[in-house]
């Protein structure tokens, strides 16, 4: 699993690169994407969430994407520096019910405290 490290304050938007090939879809196949922090891999609750339908992730592209999910600098105060969390991304597509839980598109998510 992939580590992604931010420093608490960003305000950057998070890129991933999505191939989505591996699906036989394209991007105008897609309905929604969903991108999800917990604890750990076996809470429900999320700490934070974010949707294209909310117009909280954008996207460009064919075959693949570039998806781009806002995070303010406001957006840290479930998060401190001592732990690991586990975040994922999951793109619903036209014609499906939910998203898909199977996307290989989970990470483990580090943050750092600015040093200014």
């Amino acid at each position: 699993m992939q580590t992604i490290k931010r420093n608490i304050g960003d305000f950057d938007d998070l890129h991933f690169e999505v191939d989505l090939t591996q699906y036989g879809k394209t991007g105008s196949d897609i309905n929604d994407i969903h991108f999800n922090v917990k604890k750990d891999i076996d809470s429900s609750d999320f700490l934070l969430q974010k949707k294209q339908s909310l117009t909280e992730i954008t996207f460009t592209g064919t075959t693949t994407v570039d998806v781009y999910v806002q995070w303010a600098e406001d957006e840290y105060d479930n998060f401190n520096n001592e732990l690991t969390y586990i975040c994922g991304l999951y793109l619903m597509f036209s014609g499906e019910p939910s998203v898909d839980l199977h996307a290989d598109q989970d990470f483990n998510l580090i943050f750092k405290k600015r040093v200014i």
